[in-house]
Formats: structure tokens, C-alpha cells, sequence
């Protein structure tokens, strides 16, 4: 079997699958060559489950509560919590984000879990996740699963078992990044883009170069000539691919996959997807952690590189903002759901980010860390081009707020600076994160 690429080189997704099947690249369409009836053991595992809370975020930046229930082509089937069942077609709302427990919507699209049950399955689900490889794609998709060796394949393919035996031939120039089940510790640390091929190995040696094969031994073309290696002492592989935004629709699963579909609906409490891959798949509804009809509309700020950064008031340093998982998305920390990481300010600073084109409006939940207690008291405040948009006081009696403000008219390029401010005890305990803050993009 030989893959290989003829382009200097995201991430694809998968949910609990009810089939296995090949599906090849024939003629550039996907084609799906056998399938087999099987229900996988995930989804027998979460049986039973009930419907889940989420917050559905308007295109105005506004969030309503209310309980997930299912997803098909005309919309979400979506309860809010003052009554009332409905589908809400995609012109209706902007993305669908599934929370461990019900929430508040007035604390925003971010607004954290306060304790609650723990849902076994879905940890049960994640679990199982990480301890398998992952093939991403360059627009953003992601498949947990394995490689597949001893078949033919296509030519300039990786042929690969996603979770619940569904074998597809992916052409390597549409894929950005590969780990392999057995790369442990290296999975977090392998870089998710590179300006030309990277083979990271077990041991962290790095070769670069040109990848021209894929398979039981994946070979690069480096300076120095070809070396072949075998597929066991690799624990990753970064191909230099040009990488796309996503778009359309697409969903984010439990068990980390991230699936950009071309057609869904409803059977009983599960939703049958057909993958723009053209591979069927098909999760329980509380699988489903978000959910967007319109990704093109949606930045996460987590993606954007910082412009500048620096300390407020008498501090001579500020240490730099992290990015970090949200609580909803511990277990399945390399999707997170939307793509959006929070980000946390660990003192008074002021951070700077050159807002992308068509942008409309930020939202986020802004809320001082759980350590902060009596003595966290600060103000944060984002400004655009010098003009001041909010203003949040966040404090012991009011420790968390909803961030929307709109951005309409703003011009292409311009500074976002969101600052915090310490207030009347100092900079002690003056740490803030916003979650999930989204960058929404006009029409």
C-alpha cells in the first residue's frame, strides 16, 4: 500500500458510529465501497441518556437556556427553560453549545458548570477518546481513530480506522496533522501547523522536510535525502498544507471528533449525519457538545496571536495570558467545542488583538477565578480603536458577567485592547477568565 502527496501541507471528526464501512476518494468524491451493520460500544454504553442543557447563541450576541434535543437540516430541536418545544432553523440562531448543567443565560455563551452529577458516559466516551490517534484535516475536521495497514489504498492517501471501525481513504494533501494512538505525552505537545513537513518521533526527535509516503514506513525527503521510518517509532506527522477556516455546518462530539456535515436528521433520540466525506455516522443527541450552522461566522479570540502585551498601574511585568481548557471541555481538551479555548488574564495587564475582517460583535463570560474570594475586586474593560465598549466590575458579590458588545463599523484591522483594571484591594487576586469568547462575523 503506498500514500503519498504531491503539495507541501485540521482536523476531522467522527461520533459514535453505527456501521463500519470503506469509503475511498474516486474521481474527487468520496465514495463509500462496503458497509457493514454493527452498533459500537460507546453508543450502547451511553443508552438511556437524557436530553442535554445548552445555551443557544443569537447572532446578536443574546443567550437563551434550555435543553438540546436533537439536530437535523431544518434546525435544532431545542426546549428553552420558560417552556416551549421548537425546531430553530439556522437563520434563528448561531450555535447550540451543550453544558454539564442548566445555566444562567444572562452570565453568557461562556457561563461555566457549578458542580452538578457528572454525566459517566460522556466521560466514559472522552476517556476512551484519548487513549486513541487522531487525523485532522485542514479546514478543521477530526477523526479519533487509528492507521490501517496491509490494504491498498489510493494513491497519495492515509487509509484510517475511525472510532467505531469506519475505514476512510483520506488524501494527504487535505490533511494537516496525524497522531498515533501510541504517541502518548507527545499528543500535547506536537505543534498543530508548520511551515513544511514535520515526523515528530517517540523519542521528540523532529525530522523536516517534504513527506512523500505514509504507510507501515512513512518516508521524508530532507536536505540530507530520503529516510525512511518505521510507523511505530513515530508518535506524529504536521503536514505543511495550506490550512482552511471551516464552514457550514458543523458539529463537535464527545468523543472529540469534529464533523462537518452535509445532511442530518433525527431517528428516535439519535442523529443520523451524512459527513461532507460522505461517511454516516450517527450520535445520540447528547453527544452532541456544539453545534454551529455557520462556522464561517465564528472566530474563536483563542485563535488570534496577540498583538501586544503588557502590565497596568505601578506593575513593572504582567505575565502573558494562557489559554486554557473550559470546564464543559476538560476530556476532550483538543476539540474544544466551537474551537474556542478560554483565556485567562493571571493579573492587571492590557492585551491587544487586531480584530479580523466583517467583524460584528464579541461575546464571552468574563469571571474572576474561584481562588479570588473576598479579595477579588477589578474592572475589566475592552476598548476598539481608543473608544471604550465595556466596562465590568467584577467583584465577590458579582463574580462573573456576559460580555456582547458590537463591533459594526468597525474597520478592518482594527484594536481590540481588553484591560483589567485592579480595584479596591490592589492587584491581589485580580485573575480573570473569559470563556468561550467568540469572535461573530458578518453575513
Amino acid at each position: 500500500m503506498t500514500m503519498s502527496h504531491f503539495q507541501s501541507v485540521g482536523r476531522v471528526g467522527a461520533g459514535v458510529l453505527l456501521c463500519t464501512c470503506v469509503a475511498v476518494m474516486i474521481g474527487g468524491g468520496w465514495t463509500v465501497l462496503a458497509q457493514e451493520s454493527r452498533p459500537s460500544a460507546s453508543a450502547r454504553q451511553a443508552e438511556g441518556r437524557a436530553p442535554t442543557p445548552a445555551l443557544l447563541l443569537n447572532a446578536d450576541g443574546r443567550v437563551r437556556a434550555g435543553v438540546l434535543h436533537g439536530v437535523s437540516d431544518a434546525g435544532v430541536l431545542f426546549e428553552e427553560s420558560s417552556g416551549g418545544l421548537e425546531t430553530r432553523g439556522g437563520d434563528r440562531f448561531l450555535a447550540v453549545v451543550a453544558t454539564r448543567e442548566r445555566a444562567n443565560p444572562l452570565d453568557g455563551i461562556g457561563v461555566g458548570p457549578g458542580g452538578g452529577d457528572v454525566d459517566t458516559a460522556r466521560l466514559r466516551m472522552r476517556l476512551e477518546a484519548e487513549q486513541q490517534g487522531v487525523l485532522e484535516l485542514v479546514d478543521g475536521q477530526r477523526f479519533p481513530g487509528e492507521p490501517i495497514a496491509g490494504e491498498d489504498a489510493e494513491d497519495e492517501s492515509i487509509l484510517w480506522r475511525v472510532r467505531g471501525g469506519t475505514r476512510v481513504s483520506f488524501p494527504l494533501d487535505r490533511v494537516a496533522r496525524v497522531i498515533l494512538p501510541w504517541a502518548g505525552i507527545r499528543r500535547h505537545t506536537l505543534v498543530s501547523d508548520a511551515s513544511e513537513d514535520l515526523v515528530v518521533l517517540a523519542n521528540g526527535d523532529e525530522l523536516r522536510g517534504f513527506v512523500v509516503e505514509v504507510d507501515d514506513v512513512v518516508r521524508i525527503e530532507s536536505g540530507s535525502g530520503e529516510i525512511a521510518i518505521d510507523r511505530e517509532r513515530i508518535a506524529g506527522i504536521v503536514l505543511a498544507n495550506p490550512r482552511e477556516r471551516a464552514r457550514g455546518t458543523m458539529l463537535w462530539l464527545d468523543d472529540g471528533a469534529v464533523v462537518r456535515a452535509s445532511s442530518m436528521s433525527m431517528q428516535g433520540d439519535r442523529v443520523l449525519i451524512e459527513t461532507a466525506l460522505g461517511v454516516q455516522i450517527a450520535p445520540e443527541a447528547a453527544d452532541i457538545r456544539g453545534a454551529t450552522f455557520s462556522a464561517e461566522r465564528i472566530v474563536a479570540l483563542s485563535s488570534l496571536q496577540p498583538t501586544g502585551q503588557a502590565p497596568v498601574g505601578d506593575r513593572w511585568r504582567a505575565d502573558p495570558i494562557v489559554l486554557r481548557t473550559h470546564p464543559d471541555d476538560l476530556l476532550g481538551a483538543e476539540s474544544p467545542t466551537l474551537g474556542a479555548l478560554d483565556v485567562f488574564l493571571p493579573g492587571p495587564m492590557r492585551v491587544d488583538y487586531e480584530l479580523p475582517r466583517n467583524a460584528e460583535r464579541l461575546v464571552a463570560t468574563a469571571a474572576l477565578t474561584s481562588e479570588a474570594g473576598r479579595w477579588g475586586d477589578c474592572e475589566l474593560v475592552m476598548t476598539v480603536a481608543g473608544e471604550e465598549l465595556l466596562r465590568v466590575h467584577l467583584h465577590e458579590g458579582a463574580p462573573r458577567g456576559a460580555v456582547n458588545i458590537p463591533l459594526d463599523g468597525v474597520r478592518s484591522g482594527a484594536t481590540l485592547t481588553i484591560t483589567l483594571e485592579p480595584g479596591r484591594y490592589g492587584p491581589i487576586r485580580n485573575q480573570v477568565t473569559l470563556h468561550r469568547p467568540l469572535l461573530i462575523l458578518g453575513e
